[in-house]
């Protein structure tokens, strides 16, 4: 979704990308953007993992991989509390998904200019490697430090050995 404001203030949202994926991906680009006039974003994900193996989705903006971004991120697992913080990525650590599991993800973009642009996300899944499955809950807190680049193209990739499998659903 993306905000519309009117003089200043929210009045609504409008569907700028809906996507279900018909077939197993790698990376899904959503462009056509203008970060600029939009100003906020707000993107949802199930995602479902194809892939042989568990780990992280990445954004990017404008397929920038150059090492602007910076996350931190809050983590509650089997009664525990993670942190972790990174400076200098090539990406946005956004969502885990097990194994042949889904996750769903939500994510606030700030897509204007003249400051770093700024994602807040909400992740939930199962996650499967203890002895009982647990839910497994996120938050990511990123930015990309650039703050002159107009944001036309949001760029989300598995990580080595995920994919996005079919039935993947997107809301921007």
């Amino acid at each position: 979704y993306l905000c519309i404001l009117q003089e200043d203030v929210a009045v609504g949202w409008e569907v700028v990308y809906e996507n279900t994926l018909t077939g197993a991906a790698t990376t899904i680009d959503i462009t056509g953007l203008d970060g600029d006039k939009d100003v906020i974003y707000q993107l949802h994900i199930m995602h479902k993992n194809g892939g042989t193996a568990a780990g992280n989705m990445y954004m990017r903006f404008n397929d920038d991989s150059t090492t602007n971004y910076n996350i931190i991120y809050l983590q509650a697992l089997d009664g525990a509390l993670s942190t972790s913080h990174v400076e200098a990525s090539s990406g946005m650590n956004c969502a885990y998904t097990d194994i042949s599991q889904s996750s769903y993800n939500v994510y606030s973009i700030f897509a204007k200019t003249g400051d770093k642009r700024r994602m807040v996300s909400q992740s939930i899944c199962w996650y499967t490697p203890l002895a009982t499955d647990q839910l497994l809950r996120q938050e990511w807190f990123g930015e990309w430090t650039n703050t002159t680049s107009n944001i036309i193209k949001i760029n989300i990739a598995a990580a080595a050995n995920l994919n996005f499998a079919a039935g993947t659903y997107l809301l921007l």
